[in-house]
C-alpha cells in the first residue's frame, strides 16, 4: 500500500505537493500548540476531570437506582397478578369440584372437604343452609367478619348446592400479604454494590405527622419492621428525610433525595443518596440508596488512575504527534490513490464490458482466462471453456439490417445469462461469437450444460418491429489439459468443437476432450 501511495505522490503535480507540505506544517504547529496548552493547564484539567468523573458516576448510580427500583415495582406487579391468578384458579377448581360431585356427595361431604387446611387457606368460604343459618365459615372468613382482616374482594363466587349457598371469595389483602412475604424473602437475599439495598415503607396517612407510615421491609433494620414512622423525625444534620420523601412522592410519585443514615455493614452514619417511587396499588414506597463515602472513594481511585494515564500520555505526546503526522500523510496519499482509482473506474468498466450486449469484453475474457490458467497450473482443478457462435447471423443482418442484428445479440445474451451461474464469466469474443469461462463443471456434465444453453437460446424469440426470429447457437467445449502450454490451446480445441457443430447441422454442442 505504501509503495502505491509513494507512486501516487510522485504523480502529483507541484500544486498538490505544496498543499501537502503546507497541511503537514499546519498540523505540526497545531500539535505543538496543543501540547503547550496541555502542559500549562494540566492541574486544572485534573480538577475538571475529577469533577466530571464525579458527576458522571453519580448520574450512572442514579440511573442504576432508578432502573432497579422500577424493576422491583415491576416484580411486585407480577407477584400481585400471579397470586390473584392462583386464587382465581383455586376458586374455580372448588366450584368445579362441587359441581362434579353434586350427584354423589351431600353437603356434609362438601363441608368436610372445604374444611381441609390446604384447601381453604386464605380463602373466604361460607356455607349457609336454606334458612340462612351459617353452617361453616373458614378462618379467613371469620377474621374478615370480625374486622381482623380488611380489604375488598377481588373475586367472589356463590354456588347453589342442594338448597345450600356456598360463598367462595378472596381479599386483595390476602394477595397483598403473599406479595409482601415473597418480596421480603427476595430483598433479604439480594446483594448490591457497597452497602446498597432496597427497602419498602407503607404510607398510612398522606397528610404526614406521627405514624404517617410504617417500615414494611428493611434488610438493614429487620428487627424494626412494623415500626411507625414520623415526618417530624430528623437525621444528624437536622434534615427531615421522611417529610422530604412524602412531599416528593405526593408531588411527582418519585424523587431523588439526600440524608444521613446508618450503613448496612457498620454502625457508622453516612450521607446517602436515595431514589424512592410510589407503588400506588398498595401505597408502598420502594426505595434504594447509595452512600456518598463509597462514591467519593471510587471517584478518588478513578481520578488517580486517570491522572497517571494522562501523565503517560503527556510523556508520549511527541511520539503520538509524530505518529499522527505519519498517519495523516499516509491517509492523504491513500485518498489521492483512491481518487485516481475512482477517476479511472468508468474507463476500466467501459474497457471490460461490451457496451451493446452487457457481456464482458474480449479484453476482460483474456484477463480472466489467463488468470484461471495460472491457478490451474499451480493448484489444479477443473476449468471449462465454451466457444459459441450464432447460427446464420449474417442472414439476419442482410435481411433485416444491423439494428435488428443488434437486438438479436442482446436477446441471446440475456437468454444465456439466465441459465448460467453468477460466478461464470460470459464474454463477447467478437461479432456474433461469445466465450463462456466456468469452473468446476466436470467433463461428463458438459453435454448437459450445453443443452441448457442451446434450449435457452432456441426458446428465446427476438422481436423487432414486424419480424420475429428464433435464433440458435452452435457450441464447442473443452477443459484445461495438464499438457496445455497456454490457455490458447484450450480455446483452439473449443473452436474445433464449434466448427464440428457447424458442420454437423448447427444448433448443437460438441465436446473436445
Amino acid at each position: 500500500m505504501f509503495k502505491s501511495m509513494l507512486q501516487t505522490y510522485k504523480l502529483m503535480d507541484q500544486v498538490r505537493k505544496k498543499y501537502l507540505v503546507f497541511a503537514l506544517a499546519i498540523f505540526i504547529l497545531f500539535s505543538l500548540a496543543f501540547a503547550s496548552i496541555f502542559i500549562n493547564q494540566f492541574v486544572d484539567i485534573n480538577k475538571i476531570h475529577a469533577e466530571n468523573t464525579r458527576d458522571q458516576i453519580i448520574e450512572i448510580k442514579k440511573d442504576f437506582m432508578e432502573d432497579t427500583v422500577n424493576n422491583t415495582i415491576g416484580y411486585i406487579e407480577e407477584l400481585k397478578i400471579l397470586n390473584e391468578d392462583r386464587f382465581i384458579k383455586r376458586i374455580n377448581r372448588l366450584k368445579l369440584f362441587i359441581y362434579d360431585h353434586s350427584e354423589e356427595y351431600g353437603i356434609e361431604h362438601i363441608k368436610d372437604y372445604l374444611q381441609n387446611v390446604g384447601i381453604n387457606e386464605d380463602l373466604l368460604i361460607v356455607i349457609k343452609d336454606p334458612s340462612g343459618f351459617t353452617l361453616y365459615e373458614s378462618l379467613t372468613a371469620v377474621e374478615h367478619r370480625q374486622g381482623i382482616l380488611t380489604g375488598e374482594y377481588f373475586i367472589s363466587e356463590e354456588v347453589e348446592f342442594e338448597g345450600y349457598k356456598i360463598f367462595l371469595g378472596a381479599l386483595d389483602s390476602s394477595v397483598r400479604k403473599l406479595v409482601e412475604e415473597t418480596l421480603r424473602n427476595r430483598l433479604y437475599t439480594d446483594v448490591y454494590f457497597e452497602d446498597s439495598y432496597i427497602w419498602v415503607n407503607e404510607v398510612i396517612n398522606y397528610e404526614g405527622g406521627d405514624g404517617y407510615g410504617r417500615r414494611l421491609i428493611h434488610p438493614n433494620l429487620r428487627d424494626t419492621e412494623g415500626t411507625l414512622l414520623s415526618t417530624n423525625m430528623e437525621d444528624i444534620a437536622g434534615g427531615k428525610p421522611y417529610l422530604v420523601e412524602l412531599e416528593g412522592i405526593k408531588k411527582n410519585g418519585e424523587l431523588f433525595s439526600t440524608y444521613y443514615f446508618k450503613k448496612l455493614t457498620t454502625d457508622t452514619i453516612e450521607k446517602k443518596l436515595t431514589f424512592a417511587k410510589l407503588y400506588e396499588e398498595y401505597d408502598w414506597i420502594v426505595a434504594m440508596g447509595i452512600y456518598y463515602d463509597n462514591i467519593e472513594e471510587y471517584i478518588t481511585r478513578s481520578a488517580e488512575a486517570s491522572k497517571e494515564g494522562r501523565e503517560d500520555a503527556l510523556r508520549l505526546m511527541s511520539i503520538v504527534g509524530l505518529s499522527l503526522i505519519l498517519l495523516g500523510t499516509a491517509i492523504f496519499l491513500w485518498a489521492e490513490n483512491k481518487y485516481y482509482d475512482a477517476s479511472t473506474q468508468p474507463l476500466k468498466t467501459e474497457v471490460e464490458t461490451d457496451l451493446l450486449t452487457g457481456a464482458g469484453s474480449r479484453r476482460a475474457a483474456l484477463k480472466a482466462i489467463s488468470k484461471g490458467f495460472e491457478i490451474f497450473k499451480g493448484k489444479g482443478g477443473v476449468y471449462d471453456i465454451f466457444v459459441m457462435d450464432l447460427d446464420d447471423f449474417k442472414l439476419v443482418n442482410d435481411t433485416y439490417g444491423h439494428e435488428a442484428g443488434d437486438s438479436v445479440l442482446v436477446r441471446v445474451v440475456e437468454s444465456i445469462k439466465k441459465v448460467i451461474r453468477d460466478e461464470d464469466g460470459f464474454y463477447r469474443w467478437g461479432g456474433e461469437e461469445f466465450i463462456l469461462f466456468t469452473k468446476g463443471i466436470a467433463p461428463e456434465n458438459l453435454d448437459h450444460f450445453m443443452d441448457k444453453i442451446l434450449r435457452a437460446v432456441e426458446g428465446s424469440v427476438c422481436s423487432d418491429k414486424n419480424m420475429k426470429l428464433n435464433m440458435t447457437v452452435s457450441i464447442g467445449a473443452t477443459v484445461f489439459f495438464e499438457s496445455d502450454i497456454s490457455f490458447n490451446d484450450a480455446i483452439r480445441r473449443a473452436d474445433d468443437g464449434l466448427y464440428q457443430s457447424k458442420r454437423n447441422g448447427k444448433n448443437r454442442g460438441t465436446m473436445v476432450i
